[in-house]
């Protein structure tokens, strides 16, 4: 059996996996300390820090831990990774694919319109300092996404496609570190539009959730950057070597 390792995807998901295990360190101390100070009506606020920490350490290991075993190939099965392999440098979509992109736009539509209508009701999602400029970079990327996905199907080429890929997480990143700078969200009243049953599932989100997603979107607009631009060349360079033999 042999493994390929893909230190595109090992390093940064390491990262994310240690930065989720450290958290999960702090709340263990947190959740020691705080079983002391629950006799002090005044520290109750500190389990509300406890439960976010939570829930971001192991968010943060679960998606680290995943970006990590996508990077070594070969290890779960070899017949399938021969086949990701030799896919991989099959430079048209494949049809199901090109639908899937035409779907992802309507998804991105209808997410597109409730965060717009959480803006124009006011529920309390957006806060007062979300202004044009947080708008366009908030409402910008989603915009650039569906973009991006209806060249794909339409076009049906991965490689032509990817400067434009590269040029999204170039987006993505500035963007998502913009608004985690600013930060004119108030996590708690994000499914303020949905019926009460549909928000039970999300009681536990709140701001350092929402910090975190955003913080996991800029770092993923990085790796987004570099990995197209490479499987670019390369896949150019194959294609065009492969174009030089037949001829």
């Amino acid at each position: 059996m042999r493994i390929r390792i893909d230190f595109r995807l090992i390093l940064p998901g390491l990262l994310i996996f240690l930065i989720g295990l450290a958290f999960f360190a702090v709340w263990l101390v947190l959740a020691i300390v705080s079983f002391f100070l629950f006799f002090i009506p005044a520290l109750h606020g500190i389990f509300y820090v406890v439960l976010d920490l939570l829930v971001t350490s192991v968010f943060l290991m679960a998606v680290g831990g995943l970006i990590a075993l996508s990077g070594a190939r070969g290890w779960w099965s070899t017949g399938w990774s021969r086949g990701s392999n030799e896919e991989e440098w099959k430079d048209r979509i494949k049809a199901s694919d090109r639908v899937g992109e035409f779907v992802g736009v309507v998804i991105s539509l209808l997410v597109l319109e409730y965060f717009y209508q959480s803006q124009v009701l006011a529920t309390g999602f957006f806060t007062s300092s979300f202004g044009q400029t947080e708008q366009l970079a908030f409402y910008g990327p989603i915009i650039l996404g569906m973009a991006v996905s209806l060249v794909r199907g339409i076009y049906g080429k991965k490689n032509a496609v990817r400067p434009l890929q590269s040029f999204q997480g170039a987006v993505i990143a500035v963007t998502a570190f913009w608004l985690l700078y600013r930060f004119p969200f108030e996590f708690v009243h994000l499914t303020a539009l949905l019926p009460s049953f549909f928000q039970i599932p999300f009681w536990w989100v709140s701001n350092p959730v929402g910090q975190l997603l955003f913080f996991l979107a800029g770092v993923g607009g990085l790796v987004s950057i570099v990995t197209h631009a490479l499987r670019y060349a390369s896949v150019r360079g194959r294609l065009a070597s492969t174009v030089s033999t037949m001829n």
